[in-house]
């Protein structure tokens, strides 16, 4: 004779619980259907704030990548600008040897 099939994770203890569950619902149904609206109300609430959650994610990543592309606009302005003052420091440091020769120049004539 064969013993009788259980769920593997089954004990007779589990056994009477489900029973002792399935009798405490038949006698009240009440209970049940507002515990059932009561979870339902908590799971549409849970699935309200991911939404918001999830909208909030979006924009903020949205947010970001405005900000990365305004940081690169402006890294490449600053690096334009950079080279700009290096041009200028060097055409006055040209300047300025042109001018320092041509005073040199004069100093050596002899104006009296």
């Amino acid at each position: 004779m064969r013993a009788p099939l259980r769920p593997p994770c089954s004990t007779p203890e589990g056994s009477l619980e489900v029973a002792r569950g399935l009798l405490y619902r038949a006698a009240n149904p009440m209970k049940i259907d507002e515990a059932a609206v009561g979870e339902l109300e908590s799971l549409r609430q849970l699935e309200s704030r991911i939404g918001k959650i999830l909208d909030r994610h979006e924009e903020v990543r949205r947010e970001k990548d405005a900000l990365a592309r305004q940081l690169l606009e402006r890294e490449a302005k600053f690096d334009e600008l950079a080279k700009r003052v290096h041009q200028f420091e060097q055409e006055r440091r040209e300047l300025r040897s042109r001018l320092e020769k041509i005073l040199s120049r004069l100093n050596g004539l002899d104006i009296a």
